[in-house]
């Protein structure tokens, strides 16, 4: 925590340095500062690079755009266990990044300012809803932690347009990718945990306002084989499902009531609200 704490005080003092040397002082910083990351893969090779650094991110239009970013450039020959991370084969391309590295978007090729421009116009976002979930999980990645974050992300959605909202959703998507890594076969709670996954893959549906899709989902599902930790989940979705599709809400009030799970109604219908709001639009 006291190296985080550092780049705090580091950055309010050199607010304006947003490029770095390496993408994990690139983490670091964005975690300090809640900005997304800007990743130029290129080489020293590359004809389309150079002409992107002459032409484009030379533009003063692109380096103040890029004050809201950290800034970090890769030569693809010299960290080659990065840009095979992100497999990168062809140059130049452009990733934007979380904090902790998970993927929001990429430019491949040769891309001109206004090309740019409109990508960190997009991006152009703080991450400071999420930024303890998302400096546990870069201390002490885990599966609770990034479950923890997960949450909190696709949450995070909800406050950005339709466009940014489908790359969010697909950082979550990669989050939920990630929880799995920290699962063990041999462990006790292994199915459980397991189980917890499957259902934090439908928030996408949750969250993306597709009703229809989740309750068809849901139907295939037995509430029976359901393990206690996770009923919280498998009602939020539930009741989100039968209320956007029209079904009558009350047995499934009634249920969750009786067993004093009124919280997820609440959950449901705050969520619910975002979404009579893009009705309003």
């Amino acid at each position: 925590m006291r190296k985080i704490i550092l780049l705090f005080v580091l950055c309010s003092q050199f607010i304006n340095a947003t490029e770095v040397s390496s993408l994990e002082e690139a983490q670091k910083l964005a975690l300090a500062t809640n900005k997304i990351i800007v990743v130029d893969f290129w080489a020293t090779w590359c004809g389309p690079c150079k002409k992107m650094d002459r032409d484009t991110w030379s533009d003063e239009s692109v380096k103040s755009a890029l004050d809201n970013f950290v800034f970090v450039k890769i030569d693809i020959d010299r960290d080659k266990e990065i840009a095979n991370k992100y497999n990168v084969t062809a140059i130049p391309n452009v990733f934007f990044l979380d904090g902790n590295g998970a993927t929001l978007n990429s430019l491949l090729g040769y891309k001109t300012s206004s090309e740019i421009l409109k990508d960190l116009d997009k991006f152009a976002i703080s991450t400071e809803m999420i930024s303890t979930e998302m400096i546990n999980q870069f201390k002490s990645p885990s599966y609770y932690n990034s479950l923890k974050l997960l949450y909190k992300y696709y949450n995070f959605t909800l406050y950005s347009d339709n466009d940014l909202k489908k790359d969010l959703l697909r950082v979550c998507d990669y989050y939920i990718d990630n929880s799995k890594k920290y699962l063990s076969k041999s462990d006790k709670d292994y199915s459980i945990k397991k189980q917890k996954l499957e259902l934090m893959k439908l928030f996408d549906l949750a969250y993306g306002f597709n009703f229809e899709k989740l309750d068809k989902k849901l139907i295939e599902i037995k509430l029976s084989e359901i393990d206690e930790s996770n009923q919280y989940d498998y009602w939020f979705l539930k009741y989100l499902s039968v209320k956007g599709v029209g079904k009558d809400i009350k047995e499934v009030e009634e249920y969750l009531i009786n067993n004093d799970m009124k919280y997820v109604i609440k959950d449901s219908n705050n969520l619910y609200a975002f979404y009579e709001k893009t009705l309003i639009k």
